[in-house]
């Protein structure tokens, strides 16, 4: 069942990172960290309900493919066309979601760059399922634990080997583990009452201080405590507080529905908007572009010019972002989803 306040906190994550993209909000990288967790917890709980069903692998991947891939197969041919001096292969990486490689190498197709997010997502979509197929819940749980320790460890190593290590560790799939892990977690101790009751008791006091950690932090070295910083407590640890505090968030949400934060992001603008959002996330380079080159901005925009853009941007975006929704999107993802419950159905009268 599709859970109304969810969208509310997709439209704010996406939300943050179109500020961010105009130079607002310089923690709007927080709302990728809030797409992680909620894609985890998400993702896992609905192939935990499957995974006893003959009929695992193929009604996932159906799905999945439907949703995610019909925009993506527009965007990097129109992005392609339009820029002229994007190499192929750029296209290609992106395409078979290799986009922090691309961004970390050449980065011929910079338009596109929002698009190593995703990537993080689909090698989670491609490994996770294995691992809640055939593992029992209790290695389950020691398996994103470990996920969570090893994380920053993982960081402050390629703090101490690679020279610019702010951009590996922010880009590339391994290193950004820790909210998939987190949201992932959350989904299977919510199988349990006790825990059940653990985290409803005590979840709005771990966003509370995990937040309140980050910020003290950011407060306290701003300079080196930003996304694509170099610094040793920045690489290792801030996504993993990060993620800390958006599992917080998203579990007091989920299980505190007449709370005044459950009821803000319940509100049926912002919901609408979650509809949307990946669209909202996905156009909003190829716009920001188009934009610029209207407004003859020149190149690095200013940030002036930036906040400028906003106004005219964030229509375009939902505009775009609707129209593909409504016309293109939705009736794709609705075929996957009838052909694969049909797929199901079918196995379940054949037994």
């Amino acid at each position: 069942m599709r859970l109304e306040r969810l969208d509310g906190l997709r439209t704010i994550a996406v939300g943050l990172v179109i500020l961010l993209h105009h130079s607002f909000a310089p923690l709007g990288g927080v709302g990728v960290d809030l797409f992680f967790v909620l894609s985890g917890y998400l993702i896992t709980g609905i192939l935990r309900r499957a995974r006893n069903k003959e009929e695992f692998w193929g009604p996932f991947y159906l799905k999945r493919a439907t949703r995610i891939l019909p925009p993506v197969l527009i965007l990097i041919p129109i992005v392609f066309l339009l820029t002229h001096n994007g190499k192929l292969s750029s296209a290609l990486e992106y395409l078979f979601f290799l986009g922090g490689a691309d961004i970390l190498g050449k980065n011929s197709l910079p338009i596109l760059g929002n698009l190593w997010s995703l990537a993080v997502e689909e090698h989670f979509y491609l490994l996770w399922p294995f691992a809640v197929r055939y593992l029992p819940k209790a290695k389950l749980r020691v398996i994103l634990v470990g996920i969570l320790i090893a994380e920053p460890i993982f960081r402050l190593l390629v703090v101490h080997y690679i020279k610019h290590p702010g951009d590996v560790t922010y880009y590339l799939t391994p290193f950004r583990l820790d909210g998939l892990a987190l949201g992932s977690l959350l989904a299977v101790l919510l199988e349990d009452n006790e825990w059940k009751e653990r985290i409803t008791r005590w979840s709005s006091t771990l966003a509370i201080s995990a937040g309140a950690l980050y910020s003290v932090l950011y407060l306290a070295d701003g300079a080196d405590f930003h996304p694509f910083s170099d610094s040793a407590l920045w690489c290792g640890f801030s996504y993993t507080i990060i993620s800390l505090a958006m599992v917080g968030v998203i579990a007091y949400v989920l299980l505190h529905p007449g709370a005044v934060a459950s009821r803000v992001v319940s509100w049926r603008p912002l919901v609408w908007l979650g509809a949307i959002s990946y669209g909202l996330y996905l156009f909003g380079g190829l716009i920001g572009t188009i934009t610029a080159k209207a407004l003859h901005a020149p190149f690095p925009i200013p940030v002036a010019t930036h906040h400028k853009m906003l106004i005219f941007d964030v229509p375009l975006i939902i505009i775009v972002a609707w129209a593909s929704f409504k016309f293109y999107e939705h009736p794709i993802t609705l075929w996957g989803k009838r052909k694969a419950d049909g797929n199901v159905r079918s196995e379940t009268v054949a037994v």
